[in-house]
């Protein structure tokens, strides 16, 4: 399926094909980017529960951005405003980065924070940021960014996580979308390319772009690390469930190694991983737009193990994308074991 600029990168929400995602939606309204309006006093307020609830989920909404608590699912804030980006975090220090496509910036809270601590930009020409991931060793940052005059994308290195970023482009992609880590610091963004799905890597030492051979017949939205694969999810609309692939790159080739169902997933393919359990949106409302965060064990999948309703309701809301933020004096319960560099 052919699919191009923003359309690809909204398609229904980082966490699996749920009602929205760890992640984001590939397709909002231009303008309708989050204003923050917390105050220090919510920000103070905030940072106490979240140290005594742990580590958080940044949910972002039609109408803003929910932090819940987890496993507890409790919401103790929210950040009011439409914010309808692909959030990320850093899993060392529980930074949580929330998008604003349209205006190309990103907004940067600290764990359990409601005000922004920072904004990093897209430097000109991009007027557009698809998404974000953070290299779990150094605490770089890495975004898609998108010049619509052009129709162009390039890969944003923000060193440190601020900053003005390093810009890396290639000849051959037009427009890149999800990217991803893994532990030895090489990023993998997938992108389209002659009307199909690629796989590209820009490696950690020699920052060069190079084409990953993927032959499986598959489309991916969004994909993570997990500590030894990547994992991706595909939404089937007929039976309301998602597939889990488990891909596994060598060298220039990728194959997949494992996959399961996922049930009672919504149609957004964002998603996190945590500590043996995957993330997401349940596919299933209660009445008025009532709209649930869900679990499924991960990699085996099946039926969800917990959910909690209540994160979008009413008319106009929307889910987009979710983070985990984990509290720093939880980190390493829920850092992969990455590989050594």
């Amino acid at each position: 399926m052919a699919i191009s600029g923003f359309n690809h990168f909204v398609l229904s929400c980082a966490v699996v094909a749920l009602v929205a995602g760890c992640g984001g939606s590939r397709g909002q309204n231009p303008g309708s980017d989050m204003i923050p309006t917390s105050s220090t006093t919510a920000e103070g307020q905030a940072q106490k529960r979240s140290e005594s609830s742990g580590d958080l989920l940044y949910v972002t909404t039609a109408k803003g951005v929910e932090l819940v608590s987890y496993p507890n699912w409790q919401i103790f804030a929210t950040i009011p405003g439409t914010a309808n980006g692909q959030p990320c975090s850093d899993p060392k220090n529980g930074n949580v980065f929330v998008i604003q496509p349209y205006l190309a910036q990103i907004l940067v809270y600290a764990h359990g924070g409601t005000t922004p601590i920072n904004t990093l930009s897209a430097p000109s020409p991009y007027n557009e940021i698809y998404a974000c991931t953070v290299d779990p060793e150094t605490g770089d940052l890495a975004a898609t960014g998108y010049d619509s005059s052009l129709n162009k994308g390039a890969v944003l290195i923000y060193t440190g996580g601020q900053g003005t970023p390093m810009v890396y482009k290639s000849a051959k992609v037009r427009t890149f979308y999800s990217p991803a880590y893994d532990g030895a610091g090489n990023l993998y963004i997938d992108t389209t390319a002659n009307s199909a799905f690629r796989i590209v890597r820009l490696s950690a030492k020699k920052k060069q772009f190079s084409f990953i051979q993927f032959h499986d017949n598959i489309y991916l939205e969004d994909f993570q690390w997990d500590g030894q694969y990547f994992a991706s999810l595909d939404y089937d609309g007929q039976n309301k469930s998602s597939t889990l692939y488990q891909i596994e790159i060598t060298g220039n080739s990728a194959q997949v190694v494992n996959t399961s169902t996922l049930y009672n997933t919504a149609q957004v393919s964002n998603f996190c991983l945590a500590d043996g359990s995957l993330i997401g949106f349940f596919g299933r409302l209660k009445r008025d737009n009532n709209q649930a965060l869900a679990v499924w064990a991960y990699p085996a999948g099946g039926k969800d193990t917990s959910r909690f309703y209540g994160v979008a309701k009413g008319p106009g809301n929307e889910l987009y994308g979710l983070t985990l933020s984990v509290s720093p004096s939880h980190k390493s319960t829920w850092i992969p074991k990455y590989a050594v560099r």
